[in-house]
C-alpha cells in the first residue's frame, strides 16, 4: 500500500489569519441574519469539534446548527449566500 500525506491548510490552501477568518464568519452571519459575535463564538467553540469529526459533515449542516443554537430562522437562500462566500 502506498499513501501520500500533506498539510492542506497553509500548503495548498491559503491559511487565513484569525482576523480574516472572523471577518469572513461575520459576513456569513450577516447573510443568515445572525448576530456576528455569537456566530463566530459558536463556529470556533460549540460546533468546531462536530465539524472536525464529521458529525456536521457539510458547511450547510454547520450553518443550520449555529442558526438553531442562536434561535435564528434558517433560510435556504441565506445559507446558499453564506456558503458562496
Amino acid at each position: 500500500m502506498r499513501a501520500v500525506m500533506f498539510d492542506l491548510f497553509g500548503t495548498l490552501v491559503k491559511a487565513l489569519s484569525k482576523a480574516e477568518m472572523d471577518a469572513s464568519l461575520r459576513d456569513m452571519a450577516r447573510c443568515l441574519g445572525a448576530p456576528g459575535d455569537a456566530f463566530v463564538a459558536l463556529w470556533h467553540g460549540d460546533t468546531a469539534l462536530a465539524r472536525h469529526t464529521g458529525v456536521l459533515f457539510t458547511i450547510e449542516e454547520n450553518l443550520v446548527q449555529i442558526c438553531e443554537n442562536l434561535s435564528v430562522a434558517v433560510d435556504a437562500a441565506g445559507v446558499a449566500e453564506a456558503v458562496a462566500l
